[in-house]
């Protein structure tokens, strides 16, 4: 997700498989969406794609209000929404949403997922008023279900608290991401990869707030979890590259940034290669703003949504009455995460 300061996240999400049904093993929808479930998890959005609309086929023979089915269009969902696909991500995860509450009952940790979900979607396309009341009820319900130190709550804490720092609001941010990372590292272990995106994600925080020596041991330590735990070539791993490389640049360290960035275009490379779907379709989709807004931190700020920016027109909502935009606008053609913070720094270094 592009932020400010030319970094990215990726935001924590809940995979919707487990529901408390057991499953027939070995039948063609399990083998589909097990298979999907992988690619999704190893970033190959394509093959995940494919899997899950396969068994999404299969999954309809089960009847209308079968939690196979919600499953199936959950984790289609999440593939849809990882590749800039939100208008067809969005009926899926209403279906499901209905389905679980209906069949589960509106208070069950399953249907927190989905709200959860729903609103990850809301929030990559920079819909925060829309986003904020279902993190908040996810949370809620998943605090009841659970328990307030399950993995589940933290992911919600760390969710909404991405949520507060897109719009600037750090001090509401950060004890909820503070107490996200305590409750992953007791019960995920130090060296799981959503401990590394509760450490990513306080170190952005750290970041905007220009807390430079606050924020590089938390990059580093998530960029050795990722990179242990999923491999070179994860594109969370990119993310964790790129945002230590901009933090790198801010301190002066140039020609280190330089090496981790060729690193993770490399990655982004590669995974635009495998998903070729996602080139072009995310330009001019969803304008957003470029502005120079007097904001907390007094510095640049990239509003969402999402991965894209489209176009460049100024609005701050931290000081609405004191907007400062820049003096052009511009469409890419090709957009990528990558390629938004590269050309947009491009251009804020042509008009500053």
């Amino acid at each position: 997700m592009t932020k400010t300061r030319w970094v990215v996240v990726g935001l924590a999400c809940l995979a919707a498989a487990a529901v408390g049904y057991a499953f027939l093993q070995g039948s063609p929808w399990e083998t589909q969406l097990a298979a999907g479930e992988k690619a999704y998890r190893q970033g190959n959005y394509p093959e995940a794609e494919k899997r899950l609309v396969a068994a999404l086929k299969e999954a309809e023979g089960f009847g209308p209000q079968d939690p196979r089915l919600a499953t199936t269009l959950n984790y289609l969902g999440l593939v849809y929404d990882a590749q800039g696909k939100y208008a067809e991500a969005e009926p899926l995860y209403e279906r499901s949403l209905a389905i679980l509450a209906n069949a589960l009952g509106p208070e069950h940790p399953a249907v927190a997922q989905s709200l959860n979900n729903l609103a990850l979607l809301y929030h990559h396309q920079g819909k925060y008023a829309e986003a904020e009341p279902l993190y908040k009820r996810s949370l809620a319900i998943s605090e009841k279900a659970l328990g307030p130190e399950h993995p589940q709550v933290a992911t919600g804490l760390n969710n909404l608290a991405e949520l507060y720092r897109a719009q600037g609001r750090y001090a509401d941010a950060e004890p909820l991401y503070e107490r996200a990372l305590a409750i992953d590292e007791k019960a995920l272990g130090s060296d799981h990869p959503g401990f590394a995106t509760d450490l990513n994600n306080l170190a952005l925080l750290y970041y905007g707030q220009g807390r430079y020596a606050d924020a590089e041991p938390l990059y580093k330590r998530a960029l050795a979890i990722r990179e242990k735990a999923l491999g070179p070539e994860h594109p969370d791993l990119a993310t964790s590259l790129e945002n230590y490389a901009a933090l790198l640049r801010k301190t002066g360290r140039g020609d280190e940034a330089a090496k981790l960035e060729a690193r993770a275009k490399a990655v982004r490379a590669k995974h635009d290669r495998e998903n070729p779907a996602k080139q072009g379709r995310l330009a001019g989709e969803w304008p957003a703003l470029l502005f120079r807004c007097p904001g907390p931190d007094q510095g640049w700020m990239w509003p969402e949504p999402a991965r894209t920016v489209s176009m460049a027109f100024g609005a701050c909502p931290h000081s609405p009455g004191n907007q400062k935009p820049l003096p052009w606008r511009f469409a890419i053609d090709l957009i990528a995460s990558e390629q938004v913070r590269i050309i947009l720094k491009e251009r804020l270094q042509q008009v500053l």
